[in-house]
């Protein structure tokens, strides 16, 4: 009886052993690379970018996120208030959004601010919530390079998947600034 217990227990214990093996080694679908001509950086597989006019917007067209969480990536030549101390000082201050009955007003929070070294770079990185739309995190990336002035951001709703918070992060490690 104790020997049938024993290879029982041992097949269970077998067993999980092969499916927890199994799980760590799930071949996940890599990043793609996005490149305009000012910057480029992985996204998550079914991810889309378009052009809407002076910006791109990047979408998660395949699972059905696309109001959950996006990207706007924009650049312009660099003018004299493109430097690091102004960036700093517009993210570090709350923004008041009208919202569509132009009766109210919401003001964001300053959730994060520093600056990041990325790929080389130096980026100003803050985080707001209800900063571009209500009930959204907003992560800003900006960096001045040579004549060109970028700014990526990342916004996520408050309550969407947990994967969707971590994704403008994720991509922002991989910021490759062109010119």
């Amino acid at each position: 009886m104790l020997r049938g217990f024993c290879f029982g227990f041992c097949g269970i214990v077998v067993l999980f052993g092969m499916i927890y093996f199994a799980s760590d080694r799930v071949v996940r679908e890599p990043w793609q690379r996005f490149s305009n001509s000012y910057i480029s950086f992985n996204l998550p597989p079914g991810w889309e970018c378009n052009s809407s006019g002076t910006e791109f917007v990047c979408e998660d067209v395949a699972s059905g996120d696309q109001e959950l969480a996006l990207f706007v990536l924009t650049a312009k030549q660099v003018g004299p208030m493109d430097n690091f101390d102004n960036y700093q000082a517009y993210l570090q201050t709350p923004k008041t959004m009208t919202l569509e009955n132009d009766e109210e007003a919401l003001q964001s929070v300053v959730e994060e601010l520093e600056i990041r070294e990325i790929s080389g770079e130096d980026w100003v990185f803050s985080q707001h919530l209800n900063s571009e739309l209500p009930a959204f995190h907003t992560q800003y990336f900006a960096t001045v390079r040579k004549d060109v002035a970028v700014l990526v951001t990342y916004s996520y709703h408050k309550d969407a998947p947990r994967r969707l918070h971590e994704i403008g992060e994720q991509a922002a490690t991989s910021f490759i600034i062109l010119n």
